[in-house]
């Protein structure tokens, strides 16, 4: 998926604004994504500007390259902030789903580039290097007037605010959090998988209609 825009950010108005989502472990197609939306050359550098680029998660499963896929958009984060422009990463639900060990999904090719299921695994935890990136990321993100998320906001979530739903993961990813915290993630609610009126409710977060997007408004600055 791939979404194009102008958004006014505290950082200055009329940016040109990227969202990308699920990329599931497929390289070649990322990369043309993003060459097509003018944000790296050939070399797979960075060439921007100063655009904001959203990725809104599941970057991992299916496909077999997520870690070079990771591994891409921390590089492109780097090169996009000393040019002006900038990279934001959310997470998505298969992407939680690596972090806590479920691996349903994941592609044969995957494991061998991360070399090997255990390998892969101390990747994914709390002390590999990436699973110590991924543990950073927000599953919302607010950017201007515009909110960010996998799946979907409820009115229940929204009410927590940006900072309330990046805290509530954050705690349901800990190393003591409850299996009923982190279903509440996952669950059909959550932000990374609530799908029934998704479209409804996208656009009352984006477009100022009454319960979600007055919450979020009420209760965070901008990003």
């Amino acid at each position: 998926m791939l979404a194009l825009a102008a958004v006014w950010t505290a950082a200055g108005a009329g940016r040109r604004l990227v969202a990308i989502a699920d990329l599931h472990g497929d390289l070649h197609a990322g990369v043309r994504v993003l060459k097509l939306a003018g944000l790296v050359d050939d070399r797979q550098h960075w060439a921007g500007g100063d655009a904001v680029l959203v990725q809104t998660g599941d970057i991992v499963d299916r496909g077999g390259e997520a870690k070079q896929l990771y591994e891409l958009f921390q590089r492109l984060a780097a090169e996009a902030a000393g040019r002006g422009g900038a990279v934001h990463n959310l997470l998505g639900n298969h992407d939680i789903m690596n972090m806590l060990g479920d691996v349903r999904y994941v592609n044969k090719s995957d494991y061998a580039h991360f070399g090997g299921a255990k390998a892969r695994a101390r990747a994914f935890s709390a002390a590999g290097e990436l699973g110590q990136w991924l543990r950073s990321l927000p599953v919302a993100l607010r950017l201007g007037d515009t909110v960010f998320v996998h799946a979907g906001i409820t009115p229940e979530w929204a009410a927590l605010g940006i900072d309330g739903i990046n805290a509530r993961t954050r705690a349901a990813l800990g190393p003591s959090a409850g299996m009923s915290s982190r279903s509440s993630i996952l669950g059909s609610n959550g932000p990374v998988r609530a799908r029934r009126g998704v479209a409804r409710r996208r656009a009352s977060v984006r477009g100022g209609a009454p319960v979600s997007y007055t919450h979020l408004r009420a209760h965070e600055t901008d990003s």
